[in-house]
């Protein structure tokens, strides 16, 4: 059954106001630890929350990030933020931990 159009208001006036608070550099933070909490970005099973998780996509569909028609640019922009930066910083660490050990490895 389609949306009256009070039901859109009321859905748009919610996004609007979970992006505001939500949208602040404070509020990315606020949000990044209430998804990490949750479990959303658990890699071990252990830790995985699916009730906590199903609330976080809750959150994400009232602020129209998580709907069906939306799911694949999603997944293009969690591809885009892949990157090497933590395995640089290793490196970089044990680079210096050899160096002040002594032992002679070459650095990078």
């Amino acid at each position: 059954m389609p949306l009256t159009l009070s039901e859109l208001d009321n859905i748009s006036a919610m996004r609007q106001v979970t992006r505001n608070t939500f949208g602040t550099n404070d509020g990315q933070e606020v949000l990044t630890w209430i998804l990490n909490e949750c479990g959303v970005y658990a890699q071990e099973e252990s830790k995985v929350k699916p009730e906590l998780v199903a609330l976080a996509n809750r959150l994400l569909g009232i602020m129209g990030i998580v709907r069906a028609d939306n799911l694949f640019e999603i997944t293009r922009n969690l591809i885009g933020a892949a990157n090497d930066e933590d395995l640089t910083v290793e490196r970089i660490a044990n680079a210096r931990r050899k160096e002040e050990a002594g032992d002679g490895s070459p650095r990078i």
